[in-house]
């Protein structure tokens, strides 16, 4: 390549460069793209309520549910330690 091929080769590549950067901003790009609706988020307090108190968790919980923190009983416990005398064979 000659000398001055390499100076049009890079003149065109640079307003090639430029023209579609100018283009693409135009066709891509408008104010109301940029722009996004988010949610906000209550900020968190260090106090707590309790779900009977609050008349929104009313809803969510059923005051008629059984409690999971409870021991459940089936029948009556003879052996309170069941394998204390087995050999495991």
């Amino acid at each position: 390549m000659r000398k001055k091929d390499l100076i049009t080769l890079i003149a065109v590549g640079v307003v090639a460069a430029i023209f579609s950067v100018l283009i693409s901003s135009m066709l891509f790009t408008n104010p109301a793209n940029r722009e996004t609706k988010v949610d906000t988020v209550e900020p968190i307090t260090a106090t707590f309520t309790l779900p009977s108190d609050d008349p929104v968790l009313k809803t969510v919980f059923n005051d008629k549910a059984v409690d999971p923190t409870q021991v459940i009983v089936i029948g009556t416990n003879q052996n309170p330690n069941p394998f204390s005398g087995s050999s495991g064979h």
